[in-house]
């Protein structure tokens, strides 16, 4: 399809899928969207399963044809079938099936043109979907195309409707080319010279057997605590039952400075993860945080100057910020496929970035699933998201390498707000 009738199909089809995404509808005659994805399919008229393909291949034809006809061609009528058409695969539960047959696979080439940067942000209005008790269901559930309705791929400004709280800020192509590289230098092989986290509870979903012998061939069967289906022992293939519990093993490693009073340093903050055993390789990645920390400054100025105050107040700066930042620790994280879950450990009104950076090759998919408001954003190279990742529920939508051994690098700083107990010695 043309680059020019993709962005007049996205225009017209945009609106009203975003509209899906904050809970609102363009007609009404039809039922409010349902808060559970098996009540909204269930709400809708029945589609056989022996037809959902025809379906497709019909919803599909009708907007091809409509996008087909240019931009002049577009009346009212053209639009009420659009729209009535992509209604109707919502209703369905397909959007995403649709948009999969009538778009190209997502690339960098597909995403919308600079020029679309240059007349400035899309302002959102994301009104919930779910209440906070619903979508905490979701915790350790893996995210799906099922569980958004817009996938957001340029500069967005998303407020939640009801609140007026900033959601996420989204910002392509911010990062320097020479901050890039470093991370890619530094960061490229750190699933080689780290062992996995064991530790990451929802995030890394209800322990399975499976996962575990993926990265632990060793391990004959895992048993959960029956109270928290995240962890549990592991029985290896000699016998031996691990007294500690464990998560599934995922390919998470920490970086930074950690506070824990529980650790023999009792007052002291420290060095963690990645930073405690590459010291000179920390020191070569620390202008790259700092790169994001400029930014972070640039693009949310009342909140980082909020966060440096903090810091200052409570001594956190410098001893355990990162360079001139007022950020302390980085989770990197390598083709982490996420399941929904909860940041822990952010300072409470603070903000945490995201970026990302392709190690080997290229890959699809990736995107950070945000269930409560039905959204997702396609965070890549050079791009930051701005987000409170400790408020809102959040998982990453599978990665699809484009080749063998292709990576996809991302990194999450935040300020640590447990660092305010430790002692700041220089």
């Amino acid at each position: 399809m043309p680059e020019r009738d993709r962005e007049v199909y996205l225009r017209h089809a945009g609106p009203f899928s975003l509209s899906a995404a904050i809970g609102e509808r363009r007609s009404s005659d039809r039922a409010p969207v349902a808060v559970d994805q098996s009540r909204r399919i269930a709400a809708a008229p029945a589609v056989p399963e022996d037809e959902i393909e025809d379906q497709i291949e019909f919803l599909t034809t009708i907007a091809g044809q409509i996008v087909e006809e240019g931009e002049d061609s577009y009346d009212t009528a053209n639009i009420k079938v659009l729209i009535g058409a992509m209604q109707a695969v919502l209703d369905a539960g397909l959007e995403a099936e649709l948009r999969r047959r009538l778009l190209p696979p997502e690339s960098v080439e597909s995403r919308p043109s600079r020029s679309d940067v240059a007349r400035g942000p899309v302002r959102l209005a994301l009104r919930p979907a779910l209440s906070e008790e619903e979508v905490r269901r979701f915790e350790g559930e893996r995210p799906t195309d099922r569980h958004f309705d817009a996938l957001i791929a340029q500069d967005a400004d998303a407020h939640d409707a009801d609140t007026g709280r900033l959601v996420f800020r989204f910002r392509r192509g911010v990062l320097p080319a020479a901050a890039v590289r470093v991370a890619r230098e530094v960061f490229g092989d750190i699933d080689e010279r780290m062992k996995p986290s064991s530790s990451r509870m929802a995030a890394a979903g209800r322990l399975d057997l499976q996962r575990v012998q993926a990265l632990r061939p060793d391990v004959l069967a895992v048993h959960p605590n029956p109270e928290n289906p995240f962890e549990g022992q592991i029985e290896l293939r000699s016998g031996e039952v691990l007294k500690s519990n464990v998560c599934n093993p995922v390919k998470s490693f920490f970086a930074g400075y950690n506070y824990d009073r529980y650790r023999r340093y009792h007052e002291r903050g420290y060095p963690t993860g990645f930073s405690a055993r590459f010291p000179d390789d920390w020191a070569t990645a620390v202008p790259f945080f700092e790169a994001i920390g400029d930014l972070l400054l640039d693009h949310m100025p009342d909140e980082a100057r909020a966060m440096h105050r903090w810091c200052e107040e409570h001594s956190v700066k410098p001893a355990f910020t990162i360079g001139r930042t007022c950020l302390s620790t980085v989770a990197v994280n390598v083709n982490y496929e996420s399941c929904f879950h909860l940041d822990r450990g952010d300072m409470r009104d603070g903000y945490s970035t995201l970026t990302a950076v392709s190690v080997g090759g290229s890959y699809t998919g990736g995107y950070l699933v945000l269930p409560r408001y039905r959204v997702a954003v396609d965070v890549r190279e050079g791009d930051v998201l701005f987000n409170q990742s400790h408020v809102d529920l959040h998982g990453n939508a599978p990665i699809r390498p484009d080749a063998p051994g292709a990576k996809r690098v991302s990194f999450v700083t935040y300020l640590k707000e447990a660092l305010r107990r430790a002692e700041n010695r220089a």
